[in-house]
């Protein structure tokens, strides 16, 4: 009998990485339990309390102490514990040989222990050869096929020594695997958070870092900073690995001059700095990186904020049809980013309409874009710019440029204040010239100008900025041809 040729199919889901979380969180917590199975024990404690009293008789009275597995374990556990204990009675050949049951070797929770005291002191071990060469002895004998020190038993040579952190970070690079996904691979998942692995680290990610030069934006290394497992690892008790990475970034540029991708890595781990100093995010991140660092960054989002605001500004002009608006742009995108260029602009803050935010949104992941507030219009986008102390205030759709030199300090207005969300466009279009005039009086140092195609509002702007103490070059904020008119126009002063 011919059996017709049997089709099945089956849509298997394609496994995701969450999807073995559990598993994980399970394996590490039964790893956990297991090495603390037996010292809560009346037996445990005793053996420990004595062994820390007479830690000053040194090694001779301890080769007589370790009769059982017990008092083995114990010995383990306070050399990884007690940095006292670990300085009076340091690892040596006749105690670890000591630790055996028989010659078979160690048991299994020794093992884990001894493996715990190298990966957390591995670079103050005294004696290291004759340790590492003892745990690879271990290793051989009491590892299982599948086991997690299987795993490590296979490459143990390179990674249990001085050079381990070195022979990791650059095996990473050799085989194009991330370290974060690597280190699993390497039976040392259990060992994320010492010394070891910190040392690595800073190896592979940090020294990375400092080399790379600004123009590589396709090397993978942004992306693996980028991921939330790697910036929130412990680097030290006060710091997460993120604070170094952001750190050397930050440092190594100068001026506003920073390569977009650092911006992005940036923004990523620690978000934007000009957030409330209460806000969790600031607390965690900002608060331990210091004013200088805060400044600096502040600078480089103000030309983000800029980037962002023409960018919306241009788009809005087309998707509306707005001849005179899109006539204008250029004008306006040179002379403000000229000010950005010349080192004069120090801070900022984004004011989007409701159009604005969501084709920003359609263009740019949540976190690559900076702090912004919302302007009570579907149309309407402001930017506010300090320019070397004088305030300016830009904006789309028949927008008057406004510089002064003080902002009003009425609570509705309140600009700076990054508590605060929404805005309304009135606040903006009339009140804060009004405001001002309440508060502070008539005088020289509220202007406003409508752009014209005659290049009178940049002359009066120029203007107004000289008369407090900004000198900016008109050919630093005009396209050539537009100088040239200028030239003509209102001569050099």
């Amino acid at each position: 009998m011919k059996l017709d040729k049997l089709t099945l199919e089956f849509n298997l889901p394609v496994w995701k990485k969450y999807d073995f979380e559990s598993f994980k969180r399970s394996t590490n917590e039964l790893k956990s339990i297991g090495q603390k199975a037996g010292v809560t024990s009346d037996r445990f404690k005793q053996i420990f309390e004595q062994f820390k009293q007479y830690a000053g008789n040194g090694e001779g009275y301890f080769l007589k102490q370790i009769k059982s597995a017990t008092h083995a374990r114990v010995l383990v556990h306070l050399w990884l514990k007690s940095d006292m204990f670990y300085t009076l009675v340091p690892i040596s050949k006749p105690l670890l040989n000591a630790l055996k049951r028989d010659r078979s070797g160690v048991s299994q929770l020794c093992l884990q222990g001894l493996l715990d005291i190298f990966f957390h002191r591995f670079d103050t071990l005294k004696n290291i050869d004759g340790f590492t060469a003892y745990l690879h002895a271990q290793l051989r004998k009491s590892s299982g096929e599948y086991s997690e020190n299987a795993k490590l038993s296979r490459n143990a040579k390179q990674i249990l020594s001085i050079n381990g952190p070195k022979w990791l970070s650059e095996q990473a690079q050799k085989s194009s695997v991330d370290l974060a996904n690597l280190i699993p691979k390497m039976g040392l998942d259990a060992y994320q958070n010492t010394r070891f692995i910190e040392v690595t680290k800073h190896n592979y990610y940090l020294k990375q870092l400092e080399a790379i030069s600004a123009s590589d934006s396709t090397n993978p290394i942004f992306d693996e900073v980028s991921r939330k497992d790697v910036y929130e690892s412990p680097y030290s008790d006060q710091e997460f690995l993120g604070h170094k990475i952001i750190s050397i970034l930050i440092d190594r540029t100068h001026g506003n001059d920073v390569p977009k991708h650092w911006q992005k890595v940036v923004l990523t781990i620690a978000g934007d700095p000009r957030v409330p100093t209460s806000s969790n995010r600031y607390q965690r991140w900002w608060s331990n990186l210091g004013e200088a660092r805060i400044r600096k960054v502040r600078g480089w989002l103000a030309g983000l904020d800029l980037k962002l605001f023409l960018e919306a500004l241009k788009q809005s002009a087309k998707d509306q049809h707005l001849s005179d608006m899109e006539r204008m742009f250029e004008s306006r995108k040179v002379f403000m980013e000229g000010l950005l260029n010349e080192g004069v602009v120090s801070d900022s803050r984004l004011f989007l309409s409701s159009s604005a935010e969501r084709y920003l949104k359609r263009m740019y992941k949540q976190e690559e874009l900076p702090d912004y507030a919302l302007n009570g219009s579907p149309d309407t986008s402001v930017i506010y710019l300090n320019v070397g102390g004088v305030h300016m205030i830009e904006g789309s759709h028949s927008f008057k440029l406004k510089l002064m030199d003080k902002l009003p300090t009425h609570r509705r207005l309140r600009l700076l204040d990054f508590s605060k969300k929404k805005f309304d466009d009135y606040s903006f279009r009339e009140q804060l010239k009004q405001q001002y005039y309440s508060e502070y009086g008539l005088g020289k140092h509220f202007f406003d100008a409508a752009h014209d195609q005659h290049l009178n509002w940049q002359n009066k702007s120029l203007q107004f900025l000289k008369e407090h103490g900004v000198h900016v070059r008109p050919d630093k904020v005009l396209s050539k041809l537009r100088y040239k008119e200028y030239k003509q126009k209102f001569g050099i002063k």
